[in-house]
């Protein structure tokens, strides 16, 4: 296998300290308050479970809630356990779902 193709196959795990930033800016995420009305709510339990993924560092997809009501929950689930397994999930991508406006 040549450099170019190694590449292809590098991981980007993020550092401790940009785990601890992508929390706080979740947090900022779950903190607004749009995100608390009824258009939003797949979005805001998808980032509960990003919150709890990222603090726990769960890595594992069997250890996402299996009780996510909505696709678009397990899909941020699935993007946080690949980001920090460093699985191509940025964290521009993690945190590029939208929240609604009521």
């Amino acid at each position: 296998m040549n450099s170019s193709e190694q590449k292809e196959y590098q991981h980007n795990i993020p550092t401790t300290t940009e785990i601890a930033d992508t929390l706080d800016l979740v947090r900022n995420k779950l903190a607004l308050p749009e995100i608390w009305t009824e258009p939003n709510e797949d979005i805001r339990e998808g980032y509960t479970e990003v919150l709890r993924i990222l603090s726990e560092r769960v890595e594992v997809f069997e250890e996402i809630d299996q009780s996510l009501a909505s696709e678009e929950a397990k899909k941020l689930a699935v993007w946080a356990v690949k980001y920090l397994r460093g699985e191509g999930i940025t964290l521009e991508r993690l945190l590029s779902v939208a929240v609604k406006r009521p």
